[in-house]
């Protein structure tokens, strides 16, 4: 049986001296199932502690709580723990800490300080782990004298001219005599060429580590390859809109087959436009929208310089609306919140279902929370491509995809098109 829940006080033995939490797959990451600081507060004589097949936490200083109060540590297992990284103050207040095994982790590396000052480590296992590269600064020079065991087997160690200090100082110094499993289990990953080559038979020189080293060259070239990547993403993600809006023209332009409005328009349509929007974005459709159609000579109608009073608002909207040849929607947070805009939404789609969805213009105003989204409006978005404006050019390519958008021919393509003050 597994356990699920550590109370604070299950550990509470002064005189405990070697605990055994192995193999129960508890997630020390869910802090509701146990209290970091009291976990092992009451185990002050503890020498050995095994860890193995646990989740420890990811959060460093969580697990620097954890074991903090074992002073008298002297063995510590945390086999297959999901460690990925050691943290910087990790041997503080461990001066006995004689046996540290790590076997099974995700450990690729650590701070060049991590093992500053450290004397009392004798046997260090670090098996099975994801490390690549060992340098001078991997170990100070005094651990690995004092060290007796040194378990660095299975790990897919890279031989390239970063390597060459480790595979030089193996064949200068004695610790080749205190590696566990040398040299069988110690292999290159990479490069292809050199995979499941020892790392005894890897001998690099300096004339192979030279700046021509074609290694650096190809690091060289994978690192400006990702920066030429992340460069050309972060122009795309700042200037996706207006690419967006230049492409849509340009699809736009290829396909029209006719330039006027009036040579689409029956003469039974009274009015080139009708505006769909709510009363919250009425300064920006009333001061900005209908100044910049009415400047293209287009005719608009909207509800409330053109309906007829005395006649019902449901009335007014659905006779109008069949008055016009086309249909501008504008959308924003407010227009989806609001119960007649969304009733002017199905009908919308009503008029998409009789005379196509080249019937109307979106213009995204102000992009919709989820939380607001209906699925009407849903429904409408993913079946209607939008455009986007920001500033400068970006202005000027929105405001000819809306006017383009409301002169096409009902054989165009449809456009939506958001508007970014």
């Amino acid at each position: 049986m597994k356990l699920t829940k550590i109370e604070n006080r299950a550990f509470n033995c002064v005189s405990l001296r070697k605990l055994e939490f192995i193999q129960n797959d508890f997630r020390f990451h869910d802090y509701d199932r146990f209290d970091a600081k009291s976990i092992f507060r009451f185990l002050p004589n503890l020498t050995t502690l095994d860890m193995t097949r646990n989740y420890l936490p990811k959060d460093e200083n969580i697990l620097l709580k954890m074991l903090s109060p074992l002073n008298n540590l002297q063995k510590l297992t945390l086999q297959k723990t999901s460690l990925s990284t050691l943290p910087d103050n990790f041997f503080k207040d461990k001066p006995f800490l004689h046996t540290l095994s790590l076997q099974g982790n995700s450990i690729s590396r650590w701070n060049s300080t991590l093992f500053h000052n450290v004397t009392s480590l004798k046997i260090f296992n670090v098996n099975g782990n994801s490390i690549n590269l060992i340098n001078e600064t991997s170990f100070p020079e005094s651990m690995l004298a004092s060290l007796e065991k040194l378990d660095l087997s299975l790990n897919p160690f890279w031989c390239i001219c970063n390597h060459k200090w480790f595979v030089d100082y193996l064949r200068t110094s004695e610790l080749s005599s205190k590696l566990v499993n040398w040299p069988g289990y110690y292999q290159c990953s990479f490069p292809e060429k050199l995979k499941r080559v020892k790392l005894v038979d890897y001998m690099p020189t300096e004339e192979t580590c030279s700046d021509s080293d074609p290694t650096n060259i190809i690091i060289g070239s994978v690192l400006f390859g990702a920066f030429l990547i992340i460069l050309i993403v972060g122009v795309f993600l700042k200037c996706q809109n207006n690419i967006r809006n230049a492409v849509y023209l340009y699809h736009l332009h290829r396909r029209r087959q006719r330039r006027s409005v009036r040579s689409d328009l029956p003469g039974t349509y009274e009015f080139d436009v009708y505006v769909v929007y709510c009363a919250d974005d009425r300064k920006w459709v009333h001061e900005v929208l209908l100044k910049r159609l009415e400047d293209e000579g287009l005719k608009v109608c909207i509800h409330y310089r053109d309906f007829e009073l005395g006649e019902g608002i449901v009335d007014n909207i659905e006779r109008f609306m069949n008055k016009s040849w086309k249909i501008v929607v504008i959308m924003s947070n407010n227009f989806a919140k609001s119960e007649w805009c969304q009733w002017e939404v199905n009908l919308v789609q009503e008029r998409r279902r009789r005379r196509g969805k080249n019937a109307m213009v979106l213009i995204m105003l102000k992009q919709i929370n989820s939380k607001h989204m209906t699925s009407a409006l849903r429904t409408l978005l993913y079946t209607t491509p939008y455009l986007s404006q920001t500033k400068g050019l970006g202005k000027k390519l929105f405001w000819t995809a809306v006017i383009s958008g409301v002169k096409k021919s009902y054989n165009d393509p449809p456009v939506a098109v958001s508007y970014i003050a």
